[in-house]
């Protein structure tokens, strides 16, 4: 790092490379998908998809409004974190391809996977 007026500097983006930025896809998890800092997010996501891939959703007890965003955003995990809802809730009403995974662990296990 390097110091300029006292304050830190980053060094230079290593993506950088003849001007051009490295675009790889960025993975992300989205915890508390359905709050509005989570919605937000998504949003965001969604206007980048050539850059960003929400590749994990979880909410604590809101499954139908995170159905509705597995559909949409076709990640490869959800994570409901309340498992009493776990014989409530309709797995049909996520995309085949997305795995419907229940509680507090997942969620912790999803965040690493990102």
């Amino acid at each position: 790092m390097l110091r300029q007026s006292g304050l830190a500097r980053k060094p230079r983006d290593s993506r950088l490379s003849a001007g051009r930025i490295d675009c790889r896809m960025n993975r992300i998890a989205v915890l508390g998908a359905t709050g509005s800092i989570g919605t937000s997010g998504l949003d965001v996501i969604a206007a980048h998809p050539e850059r960003l891939s929400a590749v994990a959703l979880t909410a604590w007890s809101r499954w139908e409004e995170l159905a509705g965003q597995a559909q949409r955003h076709r990640p490869q995990w959800v994570v409901i974190g309340d498992e009493s809802l776990r014989h409530q809730v309709d797995q049909s009403r996520f995309p085949r391809e997305t795995e419907v995974l229940f509680g507090p662990e997942a969620v912790a296990t999803i965040a690493g996977h990102a």
